[in-house]
């Protein structure tokens, strides 16, 4: 019996600094951002400070521009997860492969993961631009599929071009583990497999993806985590333009709590993202179980 408390003591004794750790960085922060939310806090008026409750929550759900920028957002998000893991898993597949170059090619692959969203974006920038823009050169006077487009400053092709850069940015952790999982594949099966005579679309359906299902899963709730709360990329590339056209929920809480100086408004949309991260999380961990821990 002693010995068992003892090492109940001992336990919650290693455990102790690191509960401290997380309770001054993010409890406290939450807690701070939660009393903000049920004020009507502006920095321009800090004298008019008032208790509102639910006010800011209600006065939100109430405003079109908070539905437009969550539907922008499940539309950010859900493409770059899906684009980001298809790509991922052929270029992981391509990788498995034994070629002239691979390991050159696998480290140009890693690049995006070295530059910083502020060097990718200037970068992207650049290439988007309608004058000399290497895209639109491209399309238009090598391939002539296209006229040339302003990729970032039109409406219908602003939100598809920050989705590719954050589409970019986020291949090669993609890529690293979907070819770790791929290298986790018995090479007794694929043996059997080409005994049988089976083709290499039916290898990697019935073989290779069940036994990369829990890889696959975690990339994409880490994926979901973290293209619906990116902001970096996208104020960066359109600053949430043009008008509105990007401004997903990040978005829309800078420029509330920061542009508008509303921080009681910006805290309370702050809440709800956070409160949608950690819907979506559980969802997904109760659909998948075992396989998305």
């Amino acid at each position: 019996m002693k010995s068992k408390r003892r090492e109940a003591i001992f336990g919650w004794g290693i455990l102790f600094p690191a509960m401290v750790i997380l309770a001054i960085l993010f409890i406290k922060p939450l807690l701070d951002l939660l009393t903000t939310s049920l004020t009507n806090q502006n920095l321009l008026r800090p004298d008019r400070l008032e208790f509102v409750g639910l006010g800011n929550y209600i006065q939100m759900f109430k405003n079109r521009d908070f539905w437009d920028s969550l539907k922008r957002s499940v539309i950010f998000t859900s493409s770059v997860t899906v684009c980001s893991i298809v790509i991922s898993m052929l270029v992981a597949l391509l990788m498995d492969m034994e070629f002239l170059l691979k390991r050159f090619l696998f480290a140009l692959l890693l690049l995006p993961w070295v530059t910083s969203f502020m060097s990718s974006a200037f970068a992207f920038t650049l290439m988007y631009d309608y004058s000399y823009g290497v895209f639109n050169y491209i399309m238009s006077d090598v391939l002539h599929i296209a006229e040339a487009q302003n990729w970032l400053g039109q409406l219908n092709t602003a939100m598809f071009s920050v989705i590719v850069v954050s589409t970019w940015h986020f291949l090669p952790f993609s890529i690293l583990v979907l070819s770790n999982a791929l290298k986790q594949v018995p090479l007794e099966l694929i043996e059997s497999a080409n005994m049988d005579g089976a083709s290499g679309i039916q290898k990697f359906f019935f073989i290779k993806m069940p036994l990369m299902k829990s890889a696959i899963i975690t990339l994409v709730i880490v994926r979901i985590a973290a293209a619906f709360k990116m902001f970096d990329s996208i104020f960066l590339l359109t600053k949430g333009g043009p008008g509105d056209a990007t401004t997903t929920l990040p978005l829309w809480y800078y420029q509330m709590g920061f542009q508008a100086f509303r921080s009681g408004m910006g805290a309370a949309i702050g809440v709800v993202l956070v409160i949608l991260v950690l819907i979506v999380y559980f969802i997904l961990i109760k659909l998948f179980g075992e396989d998305a821990v």
